[in-house]
């Protein structure tokens, strides 16, 4: 089934872009990105509870019993603390002494989903 909507800050309705709208299929995580203007629309299988989540936000979970709209309005008070996050991806092959730097997504990944995790 396909659920779509908006993802938005609870107090001041404002959209959230790039927060994630999930769900887990079997001990792997599978989802999107909310665009631009917070919107997202995501095909779930019937009866999965899917998540959204957002950095600074606590995460909701919602399971819908059929295709339609599935708006989420995230409130806040996630306390990150101090957050440093490095790089997963190894340095490419190069001269010594060299070093480039990888996109650091796995990183910021592991992040979102420690977050989720705590708030279980």
């Amino acid at each position: 089934m396909i659920v779509y909507g908006t993802v938005r800050d609870a107090i001041t309705a404002d959209t959230l872009p790039g927060a994630h709208v999930f769900y887990n299929a079997g001990g792997e995580i599978l989802g999107t990105a909310t665009g631009v203007d917070g919107t997202y629309s995501l095909s779930v299988p019937q009866g999965t509870e899917i998540t959204a989540s957002f950095v600074g936000y606590r995460p909701l979970r919602y399971s819908p019993m059929q295709s339609g709209v599935v708006d989420f309005n995230l409130a806040g008070g996630v306390d990150l603390g101090e957050v440093e996050i490095f790089p997963e991806d190894p340095p490419a092959p190069g001269p010594p002494g060299t070093r480039s730097s990888g996109s650091g997504m796995g990183a910021i990944l592991f992040l979102i989903l420690a977050l989720i995790s705590q708030r279980q």
